[in-house]
């Protein structure tokens, strides 16, 4: 039997996202400041983010005849409306591949190029063309395709709906008490960061989408770095943190915090990974900040489970309660509920369901049961109390800072290696960063028998870090075996090179031990 959330059920409005933020009564003023990037200088109130995106929506309309589901595709760092002309380069090389022209390719933010439309100029020839009237979205129809990762296979895009969005913020902002819109008489109100990626669930929805939703200022940064945010905390009376593993980490033993004054800071909310329990005591015994845990994916829109506010301290390591409306159970392998207390597989329903993946209806039909339970591949138990745990995860994705990765695609690089003849990845953890990172396994080719492993896995390591992101590097190294054992069907191994990997740390640890 299924666990519904302990929670009053929340109306769901059937509206889309635009309705749900800019078209409802709000208990702010238009003149609001909601988001404010203090290195560029910029700031935006809640009327300028909501005329820009009309003008922007009517620019698409009547110059390039946009139409209900055409997908328009960002690739920038986090702003507060803009991206920058650094990402031009990449964005040019993968248009090209995929046969995007470059008159459908726009530059937003300070620089400009003499071969791309830069975004003021859009809006500006659209100014005098005849006006076009909003088109309504369904609250079925897809918003944002967000990209997640199967066990093993390639990134696959989350099909995320208008209904999602508005019933996950709606849900979360029911039963939070860490923020408000409201303001006092110094005319300060609650302030939060935007530091974790707006091209991840948990930045675009949870972080810059609930800011212009409730109307607090969020200060906007392009990336973490220690220095820059303790500065922003203090010098903008941060009020509320969401953070990562290694953020959380970051604060609680980096020397750098003990040049700034912290102490505007509330709470926070940590999600994307677990956090140690060690972490969260650290945190509140040097800066009194309570840290509370949360659970979701992007199959989920991003929030599913959520500790109390007093909570915190109580029960460190559970991810608290089901959202309003959100049921779940806990299922063996056999796909049998199991007992309170033991273990077994998160299947969750509910209106924060995606839609599916898109053009990817295998991947969608394994992951949905036929009574609408999605399974997160993720394993857990539930205690007597109500309260849920998440112990380990059934699926083989990597999570480095929160950001996914997949390690069949990184064996795929690798297996393109002349020397290589066979590949493994696998995570690792690492304490001093408080997250996972990816490790190799590879096989030599026969070419490559008599290179060094040391020379190897230079070149290697270069070669590889020229085709990947930065967070998909292999920053746990490479390690040379001589076979990646694999099933009769072909599928490796992994849980046998996890075994090896342990007992490498293991042997490590003795001979540290000895001296």
């Amino acid at each position: 039997m299924a666990t519904e959330s302990p929670f009053p059920p929340v109306q769901i409005p059937e509206i889309d996202i635009w309705d749900f933020l800019f078209e409802q009564e709000r208990d702010f003023p238009d003149e609001r400041v909601v988001f404010h990037q203090p290195n560029a200088a910029r700031q935006y109130r809640f009327i300028d983010v909501k005329n820009t995106g009309a003008a922007f929506g009517h620019a698409l309309r009547s110059l390039w005849d946009w139409q209900k589901g055409d997908v328009l595709g960002w690739y920038s760092p986090n702003c507060a409306l803009v991206t920058q002309s650094s990402c031009l380069g990449k964005a040019l090389e993968a248009a090209k591949i995929v046969g995007i022209p470059r008159d459908r390719i726009l530059l937003i933010g300070n620089g400009t190029h003499s071969d791309v439309l830069h975004f003021v100029d859009f809006l500006s020839d659209a100014r005098y063309t005849d006006p076009t009237g909003r088109v309504v979205n369904s609250p079925g129809d897809t918003a944002y395709i967000l990209y997640s990762s199967g066990t093993t296979g390639l990134p696959k895009g989350v099909q995320t709906t208008h209904r999602n969005v508005v019933f996950n913020l709606l849900s979360y902002q029911s039963i939070q008490e860490d923020l408000s819109g409201k303001v006092g008489p110094d005319g300060r109100g609650d302030c939060i960061i935007c530091v974790l990626p707006f091209f991840h669930a948990f930045g675009l929805i949870l972080v810059m989408t609930h800011a212009l939703k409730i109307g607090y200022k969020a200060i906007v940064m392009p990336s973490f770095d220690l220095e820059a945010y303790c500065r922003t905390i203090q010098e903008h009376r941060v009020t509320f943190l969401h953070m990562v593993p290694p953020i959380v980490l970051a604060l609680s033993k980096s020397p750098v915090v003990d040049k700034y004054d912290l102490s505007s800071v509330k709470s926070g909310l940590a999600g994307a990974a677990p956090v140690a329990r060690e972490l969260v005591d650290a945190l509140w015994k040097r800066l009194k900040i309570p840290v509370k845990q949360g659970y979701g994916m992007t199959e989920l829109t991003v929030l599913t489970f959520l500790q109390g506010s007093n909570d915190w301290r109580r029960k460190i390591g559970s991810i608290g309660n089901l959202l309003p409306n959100m049921s779940a159970k806990i299922m063996s392998e056999s796909g049998a509920p199991t007992p309170i207390g033991e273990n077994g597989e998160i299947w969750v329903k509910g209106p924060h369901v995606c839609a599916g993946y898109l053009n990817n209806s295998t991947a969608t039909d394994n992951m949905m049961t036929l009574d609408g339970f999605l399974k997160t591949g993720d394993i857990g138990y539930q205690n007597k109390e109500g309260d849920f745990y998440v112990t380990d995860r059934l699926k083989e994705l990597i999570k480095y800072k929160a950001l996914q990765v997949a390690p069949a695609e990184l064996e795929g690089v690798l297996c393109g290696h002349g020397k290589l003849a066979d590949a493994c990845v696998v995570g690792v953890y690492n304490a001093d960063r408080a997250t996972e990172i990816p490790r190799a396994y590879v096989v030599k080719a026969a070419s490559a028998k008599d290179v060094e492993d040391s020379v190897l896995e230079k070149e290697i390591q270069e070669w590889f870090n020229g085709k990947v992101a930065n967070h998909k590097q292999l920053r746990g190294g490479i390690r040379f075996t001589d076979m990646i054992p694999k099933s009769a069907s072909g599928k490796i191994l992994r849980r046998i090179v996890r075994d090896r990997m342990r007992a490498e740390e293991l042997k490590k640890e003795v001979a540290k031990t000895k001296l």
